[in-house]
């Protein structure tokens, strides 16, 4: 993820779903140049290499002219966000170290990333950043798909059932391999593909933390992520439909198959089948063979996944769609 898209999420986090009064949600939708450039409330938000004296800090910390309501002398402004419990020291830290860098369009890098949520934040890990891709998977692959994108994901499942048939033994595969070698097929693929990829990598990198990720797929598994309030039609971020763990196999085994991001794939396809496990493990939808449905099976079941050579991981994806029951 950019620091700067970390920034705005981090704001988001603040407010949560509730009305922001006066000057509104102002980073949303807003570029890196149009952010540095604002003046809420009249006041500069940022002054570029000075995090210290930057208003967003000195909002956030209650500093004046920020903190009339907490008693900070000299103020005029409520600290922010006015009338909501009040931004964690890491937060504002991570945000001030950011402008003291000069506000840039960089990526976080995954030691700095641990250090912030394990050492500074004090916060859920899976409700900093999880939520935020999930959400924005389901963004654009279900709520606010364009027509392309739909018509992309139609043309995935049609080449389910020839996957699934092979999958189980009772097929060679032919006409699954000839379904995705048709070339408005692979275009759909390597469409979607690239969509996934790039919601990895704007929150856990390219390539993506790896044990950061598989946290997050484990957790939309067996269901255990925490509520996002962002989304109050849905607070929580899970599997829906237990079919869709063996869509998504049979998509990722695909884009293994011809050669589609395959360096990404041997990452997220292992991710995968974390969150599938997890899902038949603690959720009971599926059948799993091999674990046992507590903490020591789901410690095996990550590490049996994370050894499994790039080679096997196809072979893996069928075998567990076999083994499942459906």
């Amino acid at each position: 993820m950019k620091r700067f898209d970390r920034v705005k999420l981090i704001l988001d986090t603040l407010v949560a779903n509730r009305t922001v009064r006066a000057h509104g949600p102002f980073w949303r939708g807003k570029t890196l140049e149009e952010f540095k450039k604002l003046t809420p409330l009249g006041q500069r938000l940022l002054i570029s290499g000075d995090g210290a004296e930057s208003n967003l800090v000195k909002a956030l910390r209650a500093q004046a002219p920020f903190g009339s309501d907490v008693g900070t002398a000299g103020a005029f402004f409520r600290r922010m966000p006015a009338g909501m419990p009040g931004a964690e020291e890491a937060q504002i830290q991570y945000i001030s170290d950011w402008i003291d860098d000069g506000c840039p369009d960089d990526d976080e890098t995954a030691a700095s990333l641990f250090e912030f949520k394990a050492e500074k934040s004090g916060l859920p890990e899976a409700a900093f950043d999880h939520n935020a891709y999930w959400r924005e998977f389901d963004d654009w692959a279900m709520f606010n798909a364009s027509d392309a994108t739909r018509a992309a994901i139609d043309q995935v499942f049609a080449f389910v059932m020839p996957w699934s048939a092979y999958a189980k033994g009772s097929s060679d595969g032919g006409a699954w391999r000839k379904a995705i070698d048709k070339e408005q097929t692979r275009n759909a693929i390597v469409d979607l593909s690239a969509r996934q990829r790039n919601s990895v990598a704007r929150v856990y990198g390219d390539p993506p933390a790896i044990d950061i990720l598989f946290e997050s797929y484990k957790g939309f598994g067996e269901g255990s992520l925490p509520r996002d309030p962002l989304r109050p039609e849905d607070e929580f971020h899970r599997m829906d439909g237990e079919t869709m763990w063996f869509v998504w196999s049979a998509f990722a085994d695909s884009c293994l198959e011809i050669g589609v991001d395959t360096g990404f794939w041997a990452i997220e396809s292992r991710a995968l089948l974390i969150g599938l496990i997890h899902d038949g493990l603690f959720r009971g939808r599926y059948r799993i063979q091999g674990f046992s449905a507590d903490e020591v099976g789901s410690a095996e079941a990550i590490e049996y996944v994370r050894n499994l050579t790039d080679a096997e991981l196809q072979n893996e994806l069928r075998r567990r769609y076999a083994q499942s029951g459906r």
